[in-house]
């Protein structure tokens, strides 16, 4: 299908992505990500710019604003 992505991990673990440039920089992704820290350093070493570690309730969180200004928020019941 145009405009569509697909990742199958495992057989209850996919990511599917549809491009529409109309509603670009008002989407919102959250990635759960164990632990935050190792993760955060691992996107500064290739050059992105996270925020900071954030506590939320009860996890951790971190965002990032992408190209396009979609933002990407990894959450983590792990900070290290």
């Amino acid at each position: 299908m145009p405009g569509l992505a697909e990742w199958q991990f495992t057989d209850s673990a996919e990511v599917q992505l549809f491009e529409d440039k109309d509603k670009a920089g008002t989407s919102t992704l959250t990635l759960g990500v164990l632990p935050l820290a190792p993760e955060r350093q691992r996107l500064v070493n290739a050059g992105l710019q996270p925020g900071p570690i954030e506590e939320a309730d009860h996890f951790w969180i971190m965002r990032m604003r992408d190209p396009d200004g979609n933002l990407v928020v990894f959450a983590s019941a792990e900070r290290d």
